[in-house]
């Protein structure tokens, strides 16, 4: 039996929509290899995008207080109310609700008595899983108090809307001054008046921030795990029994022999009454001496030093572990669950370094793997639900690949001024086998990419190395973009549209940048006597692309839906996608009349739109050296590049490594013109600045 989902209802930063977190079982079916990231629910969001709302729900429903602040309430839920109210409609007043399902897994762990009065009586006829449905609510107690206090606020602002944030301010005081009560119901709305969602839910919130600076936090972590290890040898935990009697026993005599006598002289000229006397006894016992009396020291070189001067992340790392075989310890040597257990590790990342973060789920799934091999117990038997909020990519990718999917993952972001939950799943991503199978590679071999997607604003898919590298520069030095958070990712081009199915479910606006790759045709070669072709025709340039020429890149084909390039009119744009290419032919001057080429790779755009940069010529007389001289032949018009792209791009198809570090490095270093972007990567750019509602001007890159 398990929580399956929990339903926040105008809580903080939540409102009335999204707002379902879904959780994942205890023992998760792909436990195999990794029980810790299979049977983990992942709560994930940039910073301030809702995710402490939902340990804070979790902890308001199991406590014991009514105590409802103002501030409790989405602030969008509260100035709606407000508004009414102003308007004398006073039909909906300020509340809060929580919805909690509960599904039983017909485990030998199910326990259905206090849950007897929540479960879906015809989806158990049914013969589908048997389900709890508990809703809580936390209502206003006295309604008459409310709209008195409510109707003063009103006269005493006339003349002002109820959007002015002095009014609101007070509104949110008068909530906050009175009482509320809580209101427990079933899934038919019966009032359940008999059973707390404290008798349901056993909740445990680690904050890896709020003991940190504790000096005995590793002692008493160290302690938690010492005090499992014995509670769970029978052998041992005997032994350490009898050592703590027998102390007791040597300590009482020796205090006993040494200053019972002389304390109870002192008490006799204090109270005359010969009927009092006093007893002095030691009081060790097991819970204080693993509490208190085992001290931890680690080893530096040959000097022990105190655990005060440990560091933070590892610190942190093993108080997580204790507060979870602490937590774990409790019930596990019960048959019958009396209630859920819920355990939730609120940022883990605080104070660790990336390395240590990217092993977070390895280092917990390895100590609890030790340390239950040395309790001779089973690392299955752990009956806990785990639930880490974070927005850490490291951790994130540490869960994807120690539970190879996506699948219940809880993604937090704003809409419409509120949070919203995203429940992802692996099948919404990719339906069809060959998508399953590109996914299962991205997920697997792209390690620290897929995680990184959740935390951006935006997000760019190039193919190759100089586009990634490039890119990045300009947009670093672009003052409207670098104040974002873009992503520039190199992916292979047949990747392309898995990534986009699962950008366009995150909402992420998402650029693709990609080749054209249409198949050369001898009719759309033209001949030019500034042109090197030499023997290859490889190298001779595109002039014309034919009506009916086709493409060989399988994003262009997915997206359009067509292979035929003279089909596509325009770049692909919808809603948060946008894909971009080299569609135009770029002109170039020479001879009596124009021409123009269309460019076959990032690199060559480049070559094309810049052939009289100095700093491309530095480049690319570093880079290919007597190559590119002899394409030159001493002339000192660059338009003899433009006549040759194609050659020049071949060949750097090995070097563009060196294309793009060198390139980088005169950006940075030289004080020259630097080379314009290509016309479809500003378009795509220009695009993005708009998506993201951060640009001033129509365009950041002017075409």
């Amino acid at each position: 039996m398990y929580v399956s989902s929990l339903k926040i209802n105008n809580y903080r930063k939540f409102g009335r929509n999204d707002n379902t977190i879904g959780f994942v079982e205890a023992k998760s079916n792909n436990a195999k290899h990794n029980i810790v990231a299979s049977s983990t629910t992942l709560v994930i969001g940039k910073n301030n995008s809702g995710k402490t709302t939902v340990t804070k729900a979790l902890e308001l429903m199991v406590s014991d207080s009514e105590v409802i602040n103002g501030h409790d309430f989405n602030y969008n839920y509260a100035k709606k109310i407000l508004s009414r109210h102003f308007s004398g409609n006073y039909d909906e007043t300020p509340k809060l609700k929580f919805e909690i399902e509960i599904i039983f897994d017909n485990s030998e762990g199910d326990f259905t008595g206090v849950l007897g009065a929540f479960v879906d009586i015809k989806t158990a006829l049914m013969n589908e899983n048997k389900k709890a449905k508990v809703t809580v609510e936390y209502k206003i107690k006295d309604m008459s108090s409310y709209h008195e206090k409510v109707e003063e606020l009103i006269s005493s602002r006339k003349g002002e809307d109820s959007d002015d944030h002095i009014t609101f301010r007070r509104y949110l005081e008068i909530i906050s001054a009175l009482k509320f009560k809580r209101v427990i119901t079933n899934n038919v709305g019966r009032v359940v008046d008999k059973v707390l969602p404290k008798n349901l839910i056993d909740l445990r919130v680690i904050s890896s921030a709020k003991n940190i600076h504790d000096k005995k936090l590793l002692t008493r972590s160290f302690n938690k795990i010492i005090k499992f290890m014995y509670e769970n040898n029978d052998v041992d935990y005997k032994n350490i029994l009898g050592l703590v009697g027998s102390n007791n026993e040597s300590l009482t005599l020796s205090i006993k022999n040494k200053h019972q006598t002389g304390v109870q002289s002192v008490l006799s000229k204090i109270i005359s009454d010969k009927k009092i006397g006093l007893d002095l006894r030691s009081d060790l016992t097991f819970e204080k001496l693993m509490s208190d009396l085992v001290i931890y020291e680690h080893k530096d070189g040959a000097h022990m030093v105190p655990e005060g001067q440990f560091g933070l992340g590892y610190a942190s790392l093993i108080s997580i572990l204790g507060e979870i075989i602490d937590y774990a310890n409790q019930g596990l040597n019960k048959i019958k669950q009396s209630r859920i257990r819920i355990l939730c590790i609120e940022e883990p990342e605080v104070f660790m370094h990336p390395q240590m973060q990217i092993n977070f789920v390895r280092h917990i799934q390895e100590a609890l793997l030790a340390i239950f091999e040395l309790a001779e117990k089973s690392i299955d038997s752990i009956k806990t639900q785990l639930l880490v909020t974070t927005h850490s990519s490291h951790i994130l990718n540490s869960i994807i690949h120690g539970s190879g999917t996506l699948d219940d993952i809880n993604y937090i972001h704003l809409k419409n001024g509120d949070a919203a939950s995203l429940l992802l799943k692996d099948d919404e991503i990719s339906d069809t086998p060959i998508e399953k199978e590109q996914f299962t590679f991205i997920k697997k071999h792209i390690k620290h990419q897929v995680p990184e997607l959740f935390f951006s604003d935006a997000i760019i898919l190039v193919e190759g190395i100089t586009e990634e590298r490039v890119l990045n520069y300009y947009i670093e030095s672009n003052t409207i973009l670098s104040r974002m958070h873009i992503s520039v990712f190199r992916i292979d081009g047949a990747h392309g549209k898995v990534y986009a199915s699962l950008t366009s479910k995150l909402l992420i606006p998402t650029l693709i940048i990609t080749d054209i790759d249409y198949c050369k045709d001898k009719s759309s070669i033209i001949e030019n006597p500034l042109v090197d072709s030499g023997d290859n025709d490889e190298s001779n340039q595109i002039s014309e692309i034919k009506e009916g020429t086709i493409t060989t890149n399988a994003t262009l084909k997915h997206f359009f839906n067509s292979d035929i390039i003279s089909n596509y009119h325009g770049y692909y744009q919808n809603n948060n996608v946008m894909v971009v290419f080299q569609k135009d032919s770029v002109s170039i001057r020479g001879g009596s009349d124009p021409i123009s080429y269309y460019a076959t790779s990032f690199e060559e755009a480049v070559i094309l739109e810049n052939y009289n940069n100095h700093l491309l010529h530095e480049v690319l007389n570093s880079v290919l050296g007597k190559s590119f001289r002899d394409i030159l032949n001493n002339s000192t018009d660059g338009v003899v590049l433009a006549h040759n792209s194609s050659k020049i791009q071949n060949l750097l198809a090995k070097k563009k490594s060196d294309f793009s570090n060198l390139m980088i490095y005169l950006l940075v270093t030289k004080n020259t013109d630097k080379p314009e972007l290509p016309a479809y990567i500003k378009a795509g750019l220009n695009w993005l600045a708009k998506e993201l509602n951060n640009s001033g001007a129509d365009d950041v890159f002017l075409p």
